[in-house]
């Protein structure tokens, strides 16, 4: 993570004090872009009629990163 994704996840207590220490009370913010996958393969983007809807842009990857590694986190 480079530039202004390294303030994406910042650890906060409860009353909203930035803690760094409680590492356990990861919150990431931002936009939530909403991706927009194809629900059959092998098949061009033109002929999918069904779409399911995702989750999607750099928070997201972040908390999925976070999740990975077995910390708390919200989004």
């Amino acid at each position: 993570m480079l530039g202004n994704d390294l303030d994406v996840c910042k650890a906060i207590t409860a009353n909203g004090i930035w803690d760094f220490h409680l590492v356990d009370r990861i919150v990431c913010y931002r936009e939530i872009l909403t991706d927009f996958v194809p629900t059959v393969g092998g098949v061009s983007l033109a002929e999918v009629l069904p779409f399911m809807k995702a989750a999607g842009g750099a928070p997201v990857n972040v908390v999925v990163g976070i999740s990975i590694q077995g910390w708390e986190r919200a989004l």
